[in-house]
């Protein structure tokens, strides 16, 4: 089996999907095996797909099990224990519309495989990037994601834990981290956010600071940069439903963790900020050190946790 598996969780996704295969295929880094499943049955990409493991068999389509939808998480939730059950060493995800650098897998690979000879092969890992954000047609629209959304790449635990600041299509990780993160808690708001905590609590997150990621803009983003007007009235029921969920995944992965790690007490106190008073919460905010990026959604944070 290859060192690695890529992850492609798709729907509806033909239209962008052929050149995101063929960037996945012109990888400088070789050692790597593609599964993509796609949310329901699709014949038009699994014909795509199909055409392209004639041309590269490490490329393989897995039939859905269901006709029903899964969702996002739950499609790449389906993905994750896959390569856990089939003992892969590495993952990385990616998403059906974008294209990737053709040396992202090699960079992220070395920054990951270095930290495995440091920590040892046994601590969770998960490796982050920039992104160049792109409209439909692949024109620029910003040179770095991170400092258009004014984002901190590697935050403290309760930042995290209260702002994801991970983009999934960006992730690469370890054996170790799909040990820790799965089976997928039901409470979480995304597969990515969940593996960042995973790291960041349970081993190390560590960012690549430069783009691997042509980051593709469009009507039909299941999340997106929060560049097209269409997508703002969902922007802002995704972060009522975030901002709920975090409290909850605080305590999903208190459970996971051995009762030794540092990371306890951030994530004891920050899933007990609900059930604290409204003083109490002021100064638990406080002591935690939570740093939300961008004024406005820094605000809106606080006036919520106030609000519980």
């Amino acid at each position: 089996m290859a060192q690695l598996l890529i992850l492609l969780a798709s729907y509806q996704g033909t239209a962008f999907l052929d050149q995101q295969l063929h960037s996945i295929r012109c990888q400088t880094y070789r050692d790597w095996r593609l599964l993509v499943h796609n949310d329901g049955p699709d014949a038009t990409a699994a014909a795509l797909v199909a055409r392209h493991a004639m041309q590269d068999p490490r490329i393989e389509w897995l039939a859905p099990m269901s006709k029903q939808r899964l969702g996002v998480c739950n499609n790449f939730g389906f993905l994750l224990t896959y390569a856990q059950q089939h003992g892969c060493r590495y993952f990385a995800l990616a998403d059906q519309d974008d294209v990737w650098f053709e040396d992202k897998l090699e960079c992220q690979m070395m920054l990951l495989q270095q930290a495995e000879q440091r920590l040892g092969s046994s601590v969770p890992l998960l490796v982050h990037s920039d992104l160049r954000l792109v409209d439909a047609q692949l024109q620029p629209l910003a040179i770095s994601f991170m400092q258009q959304r004014g984002l901190n790449p590697q935050p403290n635990l309760a930042t995290l834990l209260a702002q994801n600041s991970v983009t999934g299509c960006t992730c690469i990780g370890n054996q170790a981290l799909l040990q820790l993160a799965l089976p997928l808690p039901e409470c979480i708001a995304m597969h990515d956010w969940w593996l960042a905590l995973c790291a960041q609590a349970g081993g190390e997150l560590l960012y690549l600071a430069k783009p691997t990621v042509y980051y593709r803009q469009h009507p039909k983003n299941a999340v997106g940069a929060g560049l097209i007007p269409a997508h703002f009235g969902s922007i802002i029921y995704r972060t009522q439903q975030a901002f709920r969920a975090s409290f909850a995944q605080a305590a999903a992965l208190q459970a996971r963790l051995t009762a030794d790690k540092p990371a306890m007490s951030i994530l004891q106190q920050y899933a007990a900020l609900p059930q604290s008073s409204y003083l109490q919460r002021g100064s638990q905010f406080r002591r935690l050190a939570i740093k939300r990026a961008g004024l406005m959604a820094d605000w809106f944070y606080r006036l919520q946790l106030l609000l519980l």
